[in-house]
């Protein structure tokens, strides 16, 4: 008999308090920037990996991963 698999990757505490920082600022700027939660998202993962807040026409990679967790993760806790 096969096991299904756990498609979700346990946290470690320091990745689950940087995954609770990052959500923390993404809620914060997204409710004054007029609730756009995924542009928010975006801009903190940057910072994040980056060290600096991204520029206008910023094309520089970010974690996708991350970008899409801290979402998820966002989404979850947005009062709508």
């Amino acid at each position: 008999m096969m096991m299904p698999v756990n498609r979700e990757l346990e946290l470690t505490e320091h990745e689950s308090a940087v995954l609770d920082a990052l959500v923390t600022k993404a809620l914060e700027l997204s409710s004054s920037a007029g609730g756009e939660l995924e542009r928010s998202c975006w801009m903190v993962v940057h910072e994040h990996v980056h060290g600096v807040k991204p520029t206008e026409y910023d094309i520089r990679e970010i974690d996708e991963q991350l970008y899409l967790k801290v979402l998820e993760t966002s989404r979850s806790k947005s009062v709508c």
